[in-house]
């Protein structure tokens, strides 16, 4: 009692075990992370206690419907990140998958985090994201306060959410960790 823990929830970029972060990491009490691979991940790098959890859904807040009782609306099927304009590839990568469910299905494709050029120096992609997913829908990154408002409850209407899996060493089971994040 009276006693405060530091408590981390690890989040995916690349770097995050570069030796300023990992010291970072290691004064915390407890690391929490989404999935046993990225906590093996951890273990490799850091020495407190690495837990796993999930998602806890509220569905108090953010009621899901059914495709079922919509009346003829599209599925919808989302795909979120911080900076989506950095990850591209990662959604190029099903790109196929979805010009074919949208083809055959008449899917509703909804893409969140867009910073637009406007930080980070980086460009904006989504006139290249565009030029292969023209039925997309491109949603801007909002600061936090707008994007619980706004973008969570959006979200919490897919009826599929998608996180193309990173072929990248250091993130190996952390790709999913930003969608579910969102999800809290």
């Amino acid at each position: 009692k009276g006693k405060v823990k530091l408590v981390y929830i690890d989040d995916d970029f690349l770097g995050m075990n570069d030796a300023h972060h990992v010291l970072t990491l290691n004064n915390a009490d407890l690391i929490l992370v989404v999935n046993k691979q990225h906590q093996a991940l951890m273990r490799n790098y850091v020495h407190v206690p690495v837990e796993t959890f999930t998602s806890i859904l509220d569905f108090h807040n953010y009621p899901y419907k059914a495709y079922e009782t919509r009346h003829n609306q599209s599925l919808i099927i989302s795909w979120q990140q911080s900076l989506a304009d950095v990850y591209i590839d990662d959604l190029l990568s099903i790109k196929d998958v979805l010009i074919d469910l949208h083809n055959k299905y008449h899917i509703a494709l909804h893409l969140y985090g867009w910073h637009e050029g406007k930080h980070y120096n980086v460009p904006d992609k989504r006139p290249i994201i565009k030029s292969f997913l023209p039925f997309a829908k491109c949603i801007s990154f909002q600061p936090y306060e707008n994007y619980i408002k706004s973008i969570v409850p959006s979200i919490a209407e897919s009826d599929i959410a998608i996180v193309p899996y990173m072929n990248i060493s250091d993130r190996y089971g952390k790709s999913g960790f930003a969608l579910k994040r969102t999800l809290l």
